[in-house]
C-alpha cells in the first residue's frame, strides 16, 4: 500500500559494511587518507611501530588480483609465532620436521636491511613485505558523484515503472 505523506523521499546508498566499527576498504579509495590496518597487520603488534603498514614487496607470493596469497601469509605468521592459536605457530621441533622449508623473520632494519617480513631459504633472503610509515591515499573513485549521476538517471524511470507496477496489482 503506497501512503501520502508531506515528507520528501530520500534514498540513501553507501557501501554496507559488516563490521559498522571499522571503516570500509574503499573508504580511502573514495574520500582520501589513512586506510585501516589489516588483520594481518594488528597480528605484528610489538614487531611494527605505532602508524606502520606492510606493504608486499617484490618476493612477495601474489595470487591472480595482486593480493598475498592466505597460504603465505599463514606460514609468515606461524614463523613468527603470531598465530591467534599458538598451536598453529612454527615450533623447534615442526622446524625441524621441515628442514627444507622457508622460514621467516622480521628485520628491525639493522643489517642493511630494511624494516619488514624476509624469507629465508638456506643462504637467499627475499624481501616479503616492506614496512612504511602509514601511506595516505588520494581520492580515486568518483564514487558519490556516479551515484548521483546514476540515481539521476535512472530513479524517475524506475520509480514510475514500480509504482505502475504497484497499482495494477493492488487489491
Amino acid at each position: 500500500q503506497v501512503e501520502k505523506t508531506d515528507r520528501p523521499m530520500r534514498l540513501t546508498v553507501g557501501v554496507r559494511d559488516p563490521d559498522a566499527s571499522r571503516r570500509h576498504y574503499l573508504e580511502p579509495q573514495v574520500s582520501g587518507g589513512k586506510r585501516p590496518q589489516k588483520r594481518f597487520e594488528g597480528r605484528m603488534t610489538g614487531l611494527l611501530s605505532r602508524g606502520e603498514v606492510l606493504t608486499p614487496a617484490s618476493g612477495a607470493d601474489l595470487n591472480r588480483y595482486g593480493n598475498v596469497k592466505k597460504g603465505s601469509l599463514q606460514r609468515i605468521l606461524s614463523n613468527l609465532k603470531r598465530q591467534g592459536d599458538s598451536q598453529q605457530n612454527t615450533t623447534r621441533r615442526s622446524a625441524r620436521r621441515n628442514k627444507g622449508r622457508a622460514t621467516y623473520f622480521f628485520s628491525r632494519g639493522e643489517n642493511g636491511l630494511s624494516r619488514g617480513i624476509y624469507q629465508r631459504n638456506g643462504r637467499d633472503l627475499k624481501p616479503i613485505f616492506i614496512a612504511f610509515r602509514s601511506a595516505l591515499y588520494r581520492p580515486r573513485f568518483a564514487f558519490h558523484e556516479t551515484v548521483r549521476r546514476a540515481a539521476a538517471a535512472k530513479l524517475p524511470k524506475n520509480f514510475r515503472n514500480a509504482l505502475r507496477m504497484a497499482l495494477r496489482t493492488a487489491k
